[in-house]
């Protein structure tokens, strides 16, 4: 999937930049051009990717807030209708300080489990500790949970938010209204993806050069909204649809800021309380 979007763009972005020489070939051409040209700047300008990433930054620097997220993915015969026991199942329920420090609840199928994520001065999450009966032990590599929750709290987020790399890198934002989340004034935005919009730009593109990837059946669908705070930035909340019918394959995504700001400081695990400490 990603290899072919890959071609997609760079596809796209070629047949932009082929309006410096070759706009008096034919007038096909010219408006194959224009369209590669305002979808690319439609992308650069609403790109989802990078409202959705911009929104967690200005979330994370604001005075701590108490949210809800809730992710499915799994074999699908349309989207949103999961076929058998999904894949992944996963709820968190997440309080963050001011400082970044975070205490988070994940519920699964099949367990319920407390976390500690450690406030981080860098880009990259802090230490993440499982809590059981006051005990901290590590969690840094326990696997997709654990990877999932360190990724929340930074623009990795957006990895889940926004399927598979094509819908992430071929995606815009519109605005579609006002909304209120948690007490705030909000905009409310449409997702939608171009990956059909640039295939179809690209199929009427006739060239000997195109490749032979960009043929392939492909069938990605992204349906969703998002919310921004109107003082801060800052996502509110998010919803999201993912459904590829080729692989029979879709994902949902749930998340919203239930109480902005009023969260207490996060103590640090005590030394003698941590069980198997992290690197």
């Amino acid at each position: 999937m990603w290899r072919r979007t890959l071609w997609i763009a760079l596809s796209l972005l070629a047949l932009a930049a082929s309006a410096c020489g070759s706009t008096d070939d034919v007038r096909d051409r010219v408006e194959r051009v224009d369209e590669a040209v305002g979808l690319l700047q439609a992308i650069d300008t609403d790109g989802a990717w990078q409202t959705v990433t911009d929104g967690l930054d200005a979330l994370a620097a604001q005075n701590g807030y108490i949210a809800a997220l809730h992710l499915i993915e799994g074999p699908a015969a349309a989207p949103g209708e999961f076929d058998g026991e999904p894949a992944r199942d996963i709820s968190i329920e997440m309080q963050v300080d001011s400082a970044g420090s975070a205490q988070l609840r994940v519920t699964t199928s099949e367990h319920s489990a407390e976390y500690y994520l450690a406030a981080s001065d860098s880009d990259q999450p802090g230490s993440l500790y499982r809590v059981e009966d006051g005990r901290y032990s590590c969690a840094n590599e326990a696997g997709s949970e654990s990877l999932l929750i360190r990724s929340w709290i930074g623009s990795g987020f957006a990895e889940y938010a926004l399927g598979q790399a094509g819908t992430q890198l071929l995606s815009v934002v519109s605005e579609d209204g006002e909304e209120a989340v948690a007490g705030r004034s909000a905009t409310r935005y449409t997702l939608e993806s171009k990956v059909p919009e640039a295939l179809d730009i690209l199929e009427a593109y006739d060239d000997d050069a195109r490749p032979a990837a960009l043929d392939a059946p492909e069938s990605p669908d992204l349906a969703g909204d998002l919310a921004l705070d109107d003082e801060t930035g800052a996502l509110l909340r998010f919803d999201s649809t993912y459904y590829h019918a080729e692989q029979a394959y879709g994902q949902t995504l749930s998340f919203a800021v239930t109480q902005w700001g009023g969260v207490p400081d996060l103590p640090p695990p005590a030394a003698d309380a941590i069980e198997t400490p992290c690197p």
